[in-house]
């Protein structure tokens, strides 16, 4: 026993000691066995002894990533007694020889190594994929390289981080323009994507797969027909080969060329299939080597903004942190909605949504004013100059909106979004009541869900605003405009409640999914769902 024991604290990044406590002495007719612990460094493994068994070999290998398990040794061999669920696989060895030998982590379609353009240039792409992308909510604009990759547990992307710093060592910075639309045919559906065009972005993703070679399925798949790596930036999903080709055609003669340069690439992941993806490390590409691997662990926050305006954008991120160039979740600890309707009521967003906020106070959002000019109704924010500004019936709204900033995790605020998937979730600048300025997002109604303004809201709606506005002790006057509008019954409401701004189109009610499985999985979700037997 001594001898075995002696043999396997030699192991490089292995521990081997006896619980005294725990130790035990027993005999039987086949053995006598002591209780130990092991204790393994993060990417050791040991080759466990064989042993005979009515006359057949039996030898096992057990892989551990810093983990501790509880074996039983004997004289004569080494058996599992229990052990932690990140255990894995089993294998051959050898009665007399004890090695060290790399564990090998596993994939998960929860984990992926990709390039992320600056959030800087989002606004055009997001525009489109709010309302057509399925995985909208979870995935950042993105070019997958490696999908599916090495599951996040233990150091795996930090392992995987230095791996991949080495593979592009001799890489430099290059640039991409996304400036043409395409599509791929599934069985069901169509998906739209823009062509990252660079010719190092296809050798940066061999480079990689060489580092990888196990995280291949996006450059030789059969079962999905992929014979080779086709870089893309998916933007949505679309029923038909007549509807994918009429929006690229469409999309095409409004788009203005994004160009970026490509100076890191991201490990991303996501604690599960519903969860948004989260950059949990950057590596760097070129004249950025010198700042090194970096861990940033920015929540992805789905959002739009209206600042686009350059038929170019010239994407330069050497003036900001890195963090930043990821978007809205790289500023707070936490992201915060700014509530206007009736998500200001406790019991409508703790209560009716489940949704219970880290921290809410309330804010004013300059500029915009309060409209129900969403669907049937509903609360919208429109900017402020517009000449109609009738609502409720006859009472004039005030310039700015009063609402509650309500500060959640990325986790809720992707679970809100898609409540509210009519909505473009846009970034604002509110003003909160104890005098700091807070980067928000607030849920504005795109001009295709909007109807004409000055329609009176449904009394139940309206109830909801003036409770929340109560509670909240917002802006007296604003809590008076609140009580002064008039509202109706909601099986009063007219065709005028649901048609168009021209008055010409019944605006229906958007699913929130249509394409795939539930919970809005892409394509690449539900294939690997399916893969797995589940929905």
């Amino acid at each position: 026993v001594e001898a075995g024991y002696n043999n396997l604290n030699s192991i490089p990044g292995a521990t081997f000691r006896i619980d005294n406590r725990k130790s035990s002495c027993a005999k039987s007719t086949s053995r006598i066995s002591y209780v130990l612990w092991l204790e393994c460094s993060a990417g050791a493994a040991c080759v466990l002894q064989g042993r005979k068994q009515q006359g057949v070999s039996i030898t096992r290998k057990v892989f551990i990533c810093g983990y501790t398990c509880k074996l039983q040794l004997s004289s004569r061999r080494l058996v599992i007694k229990e052990h932690m669920e990140s255990i894995r696989c089993v294998s051959t060895g050898n009665d007399n020889q004890c090695k060290a030998e790399p564990s090998k982590p596993s994939k998960a379609h929860t984990s992926a190594l990709c390039l992320i353009p600056p959030s800087e240039t989002w606004d055009q792409i997001q525009k489109i994929r709010c309302f057509n992308d399925k995985g909208f909510v979870r995935w950042m604009p993105h070019i997958n390289l490696l999908y599916p990759f090495w599951d996040d547990k233990g150091d795996c992307f930090e392992e995987a981080a230095a791996r991949a710093t080495e593979a592009l060592r001799s890489f430099k910075t290059f640039e991409v323009t996304l400036s043409r639309f395409d599509y791929f045919e599934h069985g069901r559906s169509c998906t739209l994507w823009l062509d990252p065009e660079s010719p190092d972005l296809v050798q940066v993703q061999a480079a990689l797969l060489g580092a990888f070679p196990e995280c291949g399925d996006l450059s030789n798949d059969s079962s999905r027909g992929i014979t080779k790596y086709s870089p893309h930036l998916s933007v949505g999903q679309w029923k038909t080969l007549e509807e994918v080709q009429g929006a690229r055609n469409s999309l095409q003669e409004s788009w203005k060329p994004i160009k970026f340069t490509a100076r890191h690439i991201a490990l991303i992941s996501r604690k599960s299939y519903a969860a948004p993806f989260k950059v949990r490390y950057v590596v760097p590409i070129g004249s950025d080597r010198e700042i090194g691997i970096q861990r940033l662990d920015v929540p992805y926050v789905a959002t739009t903004t209206e600042t686009f305006s350059q038929a170019i954008h010239e994407s330069t991120t050497s003036a900001v942190s890195m963090s930043s160039s990821f978007g809205l979740g790289s500023q707070y600890d936490g992201v915060w909605n700014f509530a206007y309707g009736a998500n200001m009521a406790r019991e409508k967003l703790s209560g009716a949504r489940g949704l219970n906020p880290m921290e809410s106070k309330p804010g004013f959002l300059r500029g915009y004013r309060l409209s129900f000019s969403h669907r049937g109704a509903m609360g919208n924010v429109v900017p402020a100059a517009e000449d109609n500004a009738v609502v409720g019936g006859a009472c004039r709204a005030p310039d700015g909106v009063h609402g509650v900033l309500h500060r959640l995790t990325s986790e809720q605020m992707g679970a809100l979004t898609n409540m509210e998937h009519e909505y473009w979730p846009m970034e604002v600048n509110v003003e909160a009541y104890d005098g700091s300025t807070i980067r928000a997002v607030v849920f504005r109604s795109p001009p295709s869900r909007m109807i004409k303004d000055g329609l009176p809201p449904i009394t139940r709606y309206l109830s909801l605003l003036q409770m929340g506005a109560r509670d909240w002790q917002l802006d007296k006057s604003y809590c008076q405009f609140l009580d002064d509008l008039t509202s109706v019954d909601s099986r009063e409401r007219g065709h005028e409640y649901y048609s168009s701004l021209d008055g010409k189109n019944r605006l229906d009610p958007w699913q929130k999914s249509e394409f795939v499985a539930k919970n809005g999985e892409t394509c690449e979700d539900a294939e690997e769902q399916q893969k797995l037997g589940s929905k």
